[in-house]
């Protein structure tokens, strides 16, 4: 049976030669029984639709995680939400506004982009025209 193994990009130490056989790059089990695991950095637009894509169309099981260094999803097209604490006169607790902070819109130039995610978010009520 052929086994198949995942490599890390390594390359051959300087030192080798006829009495110093080169490394050989680590090797990560056997992709026919183990779970691709992918880190995606970034929950902008571009990162959730790399994550998406991954999870979608991948021909094998893949683990993929999306790292954010926000407090949510949106990268550029997220919203911000601050709390305003009541005033000495105020009875109520306050008031959080919410408001778009970055880009308020993005473009839509391919067909493929508009007619798959863009598609799917107009359905689902996440992006609309402007």
């Amino acid at each position: 049976k052929e086994h198949k193994h995942r490599t890390v990009g390594c390359t051959a130490p300087k030192t080798e030669g006829p009495d110093r056989p080169a490394k050989q790059p680590p090797a990560f089990g056997n992709l026919a029984s183990e779970t691709m695991r992918v880190g995606v950095i970034g929950a902008g637009v571009s990162g959730l639709v790399c994550a998406q894509h991954l999870i979608e169309r991948s021909p094998d099981p893949v683990d993929v995680t999306v790292l954010e260094w926000g407090r949510g999803p949106g990268g550029r097209t997220a919203r911000r939400r601050i709390r305003i604490p009541p005033s000495k006169d105020d009875m109520g607790g306050g008031t959080e506004l919410s408001f778009d902070h970055a880009a308020p819109y993005f473009d839509a130039r391919t067909l493929r982009f508009r007619e798959g995610p863009l598609a799917q978010w107009r359905a689902d009520g996440l992006a609309e025209l402007w």
